[in-house]
């Protein structure tokens, strides 16, 4: 489904929006103030990605790179075990919004880009369930078919 690297990038931009619209939402309930900084980037990165994938430019693209550079900096504490290193995530819509940046920049790699970010969003932890698509996950997943029932123009309805 993302072999065509336009239809990515207009995918990635989907969830992006999606992401940023859910980290808007928890900054207006009051919950995790912390996170004000992170959804301001998202908020940015967004905006940028959208503007690129619509209208593409050299100096939008470039603009993109250092986005992407300050999305990586917010998860970029690391940790070393047996097998490897593991990444620490701070701030999983600020993951889902570097995916989406990283899907647009990377043409060629779209397919598998496309897939880490479909997963990145969906994915959800509890205790009770694992890490996973889980209930929680559902309306994510449904976000996904959505995009992809409007750009076949399938009606959900009739899945």
């Amino acid at each position: 489904m993302c072999e065509d690297p336009e239809v990515t990038a207009h995918f990635a931009v989907f969830l992006a929006r999606h992401t940023s619209q859910r980290a808007n939402d928890r900054s207006n309930s009051g919950h995790l103030r912390k996170h004000e900084l992170h959804d301001e980037l998202i908020k940015n990165s967004v905006e940028r990605l959208g503007r690129y994938v619509e209208i593409p430019s050299d100096a939008e693209r470039e603009g993109l790179r250092e986005i992407l550079r300050e999305l990586e900096s917010v998860n970029d504490e690391y940790e070393s075990i047996p097998y490897g290193m593991v990444r620490i995530i701070q701030d999983r819509n600020v993951l889902i919004v570097e995916d989406a940046v990283r899907c647009v920049l990377s043409p060629y790699s779209a397919p598998s880009q496309a897939y880490h970010l479909a997963r990145d969003y969906a994915e959800r932890y509890d205790p009770r369930y694992g890490t996973g698509l889980i209930p929680e996950s559902a309306p994510l997943v449904m976000d996904i078919v959505d995009f992809w029932c409007d750009y076949y123009s399938i009606d959900r309805d009739d899945l």
